[in-house]
């Protein structure tokens, strides 16, 4: 896994086994160990266990490991962290082949908080996962949207009750590439949006919804309109002015390409390649 700054140096770090040779999804997870850094958590993308290792956020030593789901499934893990009801908490979603199957683990204890199906248990595109405070109730809720084979269903579940609050399709119901979600504050309001982006088969076209009212705030297409290996999406204060900037990197199929937009404007901070631009196989934050 290669960390870049800013600045534009690199780190590489290796997270799993050598023979892995596949994307890996990362969040960022809540202070462990009460050095005042946050630290992170990695998991496999396609092709992936369902291992989960949490990282220090000082030196980038493995902390904890365990598996989200059986060993031998090999979907690979979507992954979003945050504090949820007063917990250090993991949502993780089951990938491609794994059924749409959420968990909620407590990362102090290890301990198992919630496990469901979050879409008929015979769909078996997997789910992306991301935390937003979407009705600003001071609690972080549950965002998942249908993967490869779905449409963008997208649904929202409260943090407290686990009732769903809001659904809806955040791009054409009949086109069944599936959806990744992403969430964040990228306007600098009082509420957080979420980014959508279509998988593979889809146009890299993503679109940006106020989580609050489910309204359509912002379309961006970051890449051409050619290529249909989807995107990936990320966040990061990119330009440290301590708001939230909007990453894009290519889907399945792209080289290695990532795009930054600035947070409330969307406008193009950084267009870089994270890799070898040779390659073809995405990227993947």
């Amino acid at each position: 896994m290669t960390i870049r700054n800013s600045d534009g140096t690199e780190q590489k770090v290796q997270v799993f086994e050598t023979g892995y040779q596949g994307p890996i999804n990362t969040t960022a997870v809540p202070d462990l160990d009460g050095d005042g850094k946050v630290e992170y958590a990695c998991a496999p993308g396609a092709g992936g266990g369902p291992r989960i290792s949490l990282r220090n956020g000082s030196d980038n030593s493995e902390q904890k490991t365990f598996f989200a789901y059986e060993p031998s499934f090999l979907g690979g893990v979507s992954i979003s962290a945050g504090v949820i009801n007063g917990v250090n908490a993991l949502v993780t979603g089951a990938g491609s082949g794994g059924g749409p199957h959420l968990k909620i683990f407590n990362l102090i204890t290890g301990a198992e908080m919630i496990s469901t199906f979050v879409f008929a248990p015979q769909f078996r595109g997997g789910i992306s996962v991301s935390l937003a405070d979407t009705n600003l109730d001071g609690v972080l809720d549950v965002i998942v949207a249908a993967g490869p084979g779905g449409a963008s269903h997208i649904k929202i579940f409260d943090g407290v009750t686990f009732q769903i609050i809001r659904e809806f399709f955040a791009y054409d119901p009949q086109l069944n590439v599936g959806a990744s979600v992403f969430t964040g504050n990228f306007d600098s309001d009082l509420n957080p949006e979420i980014a959508v982006a279509l998988g593979a088969g889809g146009l890299p076209l993503i679109r940006i919804f106020d989580a609050s009212t489910g309204l359509l705030e912002q379309e961006i297409q970051v890449f051409e309109s050619s290529f249909t290996g989807g995107a990936v999406l990320g966040a990061s204060d990119y330009n440290k002015d301590g708001k939230l900037d909007l990453l894009a990197g290519a889907g399945v199929g792209g080289a290695p390409r990532v795009k930054v937009y600035n947070n409330n404007d969307y406008k193009l901070l950084d267009d870089f390649f994270a890799g070898d631009s040779n390659l073809r196989n995405g990227v993947s934050f």
